[in-house]
Formats: C-alpha cells, structure tokens, sequence
C-alpha cells in the first residue's frame, strides 16, 4: 500500500551508475547528505590550528578556536579560545572565554570566564568575570576578577587612570605586587 521512504544511509550502499557507452563521464556513487567527521575535525561552528601552525601577528576569529600550535602577537575575538597542551602562546588575549592548557606569556582580558587547567603555566596578568583554576596550574601575575573587570580596564587604557609609573594601581594601595627576580 505505501512505499517504503529510503534514508542517506541507505542509499550509501547502491551501487556507482555507469554512463551510457561512449559518455566521457566518469562513474558516480551517491554521497550521504550528512558523514562523519573524523575526530581532529573541528566543531562545526570551530576552527583548529594544529600543533605544526607558527603565527606571528594578529589572529582574529568570530566563534571558537582551538589553538595547538605557537602564536606570538595578539589574539582577538568575541567567541571562545582554548588554548592546548602543546600550545605556546606569547600574545596579549582579548576573547569572550578562554581555557587553558598550555603555556601562556602575555595578560589576558575575558569578558566571561577563564578555565585554567592543570597543565597551564600563563605569565601575565588575567582580567575576567569570573576564574577557575585546577591545582598543579602555574599563574605569575595579578587576577582582577569581577563582572565589571573588562569593561574597567578597557576605560582606564583609554584614558590612562589610576596608574603608576610602574604600573601598579595607584586607586588600590592594597594590590599585592610580585617580587622582583
């Protein structure tokens, strides 16, 4: 009475069409709508630099990136950053989240969180919502945590406030400073 409705994965198994004799054309299967993507793929909305990439400049994405390679320079952007294992980072970090695994040198500013992980050692100093860090992390630099934090230190770049020669905050007296080596 109704016939039986074919889905992608059934019509994988047929078998390639042959053209007509004489046809230059080659022999052609049918391809599924949606195949699985190997696991080094990126998500679908996500990009990937491997552990063989070298960049020296500006690095700018809109969604997500996983980075496994070296960066030096700066790294901007309104998605999410993770930064692997492998990973060597020498680049000031502006994103909406960021997790860590790897080696950071720089000062990071996130608009949301910042995931540290057990084997990340980050050199800089981190401005963000709200911080998590697992024991075993490495972090040298000072932490301005807060909903307000990005927004702040963006107004005081701007207009140069509540800063010292050195660089410490001048509206805080009580800002811890790490000794000098």
């Amino acid at each position: 009475m109704f016939k039986p409705v074919r889905s992608n994965s059934e019509e994988t198994n047929q078998s390639p069409s042959y053209p007509s004799k004489g046809s230059s054309t080659p022999p052609q299967t049918s391809t599924p709508a949606t195949s699985a993507a190997p696991q080094s793929a990126p998500t679908a909305r996500g990009n990937r630099l491997s552990a063989d990439v070298e960049i020296k400049g500006k690095v700018t994405f809109p969604d997500e990136l996983l980075i496994d390679g070296v960066i030096e320079g700066e790294i901007q952007s309104d998605g999410s950053l993770t930064i692997g294992e492998n990973s060597k980072i020498k680049a000031e970090i502006r994103t909406r989240s960021l997790v860590v695994h790897g080696k950071v040198q720089g000062n990071i500013t996130v608009q949301d969180h910042v995931d540290i992980r057990r084997t990340a050692e980050i050199i800089g100093d981190i401005s963000a919502a709200t911080v998590s860090m697992e024991s075993g992390a490495t972090l040298v630099g000072r932490s301005v945590i807060g909903k307000q934090t990005a927004s702040l230190q963006s107004a005081n770049k701007k207009n140069k406030i509540g800063k010292t020669s050195e660089g410490s905050s001048a509206s805080n007296p009580r800002q811890a400073e790490l000794p000098k080596t």
